[in-house]
């Protein structure tokens, strides 16, 4: 499967959120919010969880694969979650960072 992947390892995009706060008061943004947000969403299984990653996390994965390696790579990944956390339901944190300032005028 890493071979699929041609040695690519993903690089999570988002900054500390102190960084974006930071760079909002450098551009002289005023009244300024950063904060980290979990959504809280329960699910029925790890399978409901698998399949919200495919349409999320997963994403950059799909795009560096052939096409016929997606399936079982999907498989795999679904395999390992659940080995690791087999409860039911199953409460997944949705993280987003979300920050706004004012502009100065």
């Amino acid at each position: 499967m890493r071979d699929g992947l041609k040695g690519w390892v993903h690089q999570w995009p988002v900054l500390p959120v102190a960084r974006y706060a930071e760079i909002l008061f450098e551009v002289g943004a005023s009244d300024i919010i950063a904060l980290d947000k979990v959504y809280p969403h329960v699910l029925p299984d790890w399978d409901a969880v698998v399949e919200w990653m495919a349409g999320t996390a997963l994403i950059p994965y799909f795009e560096r694969l052939p096409a016929d390696l997606r399936p079982e790579f999907l498989r795999r990944y679904g395999e390992k979650i659940r080995e690791a956390m087999p409860d039911r339901p199953v409460f997944f944190g949705f993280k987003r960072t979300l920050f706004a300032g004012t502009r100065p005028e």
